[in-house]
């Protein structure tokens, strides 16, 4: 009887466990906006985390492919490409 009242009781909590949205701070690496409230968008190129107003959807050659990709880059990483054409 208690086994039971206690898978019970463990059964609940984990259930409240996943509906919980944890709130984790992250910042954007250009701007340094700082926010709990959704979440970063990491670029493609430098894997940092940026915000949606310094993200942008580029076309990439793959090399593998011989095929043009859309890939999610910041900013940063568009200039320093357009710099280096």
């Amino acid at each position: 009887m208690v086994a039971s009242s206690y898978n019970v009781t463990l059964e609940i909590n984990l259930m409240g466990a996943n509906m919980a949205e944890d709130k984790i701070p992250w910042m954007c690496h250009i701007c340094d906006h700082r926010s709990t409230f959704g979440e970063g968008i990491v670029c493609s190129e430098c894997y940092k985390l940026t915000c949606n107003e310094h993200m942008t959807t580029a076309t990439v050659l793959n090399t593998d492919t011989g095929l043009y990709e859309l890939k999610k880059i910041c900013v940063e990483c568009q200039f320093r490409k357009t710099l280096n054409q």
